[in-house]
């Protein structure tokens, strides 16, 4: 019969039970930090009028989509256009231009930049807060009857859309 050594197997249990043989322990602690900054995000998608024959009013929309942070105030604004004749925007073909309006469906305001870059004072921004998702701005497009057009043609504008925040 074997014969156990008591002080050796007493040593091996009370590793097997403390864990292993460790000198000691110490805590610390992590910090861990963000800053979250005003970042926004814009996707337009641009205005189609339906066929215009010059005699009835046609009447179209786009859209503004804005995701900004929660709480953070921003501003969108329209300019005057490329076909901006002093007084109002125009679509264009070639040497033709038929007069049309931009509006913002919620406020019913003619939508433009005045206080900003004012290209186009006659129309405000568009204001609204951040709510971390993305909130559409209808852009509401007329082009009013009675406006003498040859057939055939394609009328154009571009308009620069700027998100201030």
């Amino acid at each position: 019969m074997k014969k156990f050594n008591l002080p050796i197997l007493f040593s091996l249990v009370w590793v097997a039970l403390s864990g292993g043989a460790y000198g000691g322990t110490q805590t610390d602690t992590l910090d861990v930090n963000v800053t979250s900054v005003a970042a926004c995000a814009m996707v337009v998608t641009g205005i189609n009028f339906p066929d215009y024959d010059g005699t009835t009013s046609v009447s179209a929309n786009g859209q503004i989509t804005v995701t900004c942070p929660m709480d953070l105030m921003y501003f969108i604004t329209l300019d005057a256009g490329q076909n901006f004749n002093g007084q109002l925007r125009n679509v264009s073909a070639g040497a033709y231009l038929l007069t049309y309006r931009l509006g913002h469906s919620l406020t019913g305001n003619e939508w433009g930049d005045s206080g900003f870059a004012s290209t186009y004072p006659q129309g405000s921004a568009v204001t609204n807060t951040g709510n971390g998702t993305p909130q559409l701005h209808l852009v509401d497009g007329y082009l009013s009857g009675g406006q003498a057009v040859p057939a055939g043609l394609l009328f154009t504008d571009t308009v620069a859309v700027t998100l201030h925040y």
